[in-house]
């Protein structure tokens, strides 16, 4: 897997998130956060079955942009749910649903990260 950063987007987040190429322009697939909720701020990224095993993929949260914590499932305040092929055939959807009491000064920062294996 190359280390390049086109388009600004680094080949190991663009193969991840399921470009063409690792080289292609994969800023349309970066994540986004999903339409307000009360109780929970809601981040969905794509997630390509060809990455599985080659990279580990982790949404972090921060209240300050320092100190962050990885987003562990816990049913409650982090719920992450999965949605087989929802992009198509080979990418999957992760929602993470954050709840908004782990702001308590409403501000909340979340970061996707991604690792190779190798």
């Amino acid at each position: 897997m190359p280390n390049g950063v086109p388009n600004g987007v680094p080949n190991g987040v663009a193969w991840l998130l399921g470009a063409s190429s690792p080289t292609a322009d994969a800023r349309a697939l970066l994540p986004a956060q999903t339409p307000p909720d009360a109780n929970y701020l809601i981040y969905a990224y794509r997630r390509s079955d060809a990455a599985a095993g080659q990279v580990t993929d982790t949404v972090s949260y921060s209240t300050t942009l320092s100190g962050w914590t990885d987003a562990v499932h816990d049913g409650s305040n982090v719920i992450i749910t999965f949605s087989n092929d929802f992009y198509g055939v080979g990418v999957d959807k992760v929602e993470v649903k954050i709840s908004r009491s782990l702001a308590p000064s409403g501000k909340l920062f979340l970061r996707l990260n991604v690792r190779s294996l190798s």
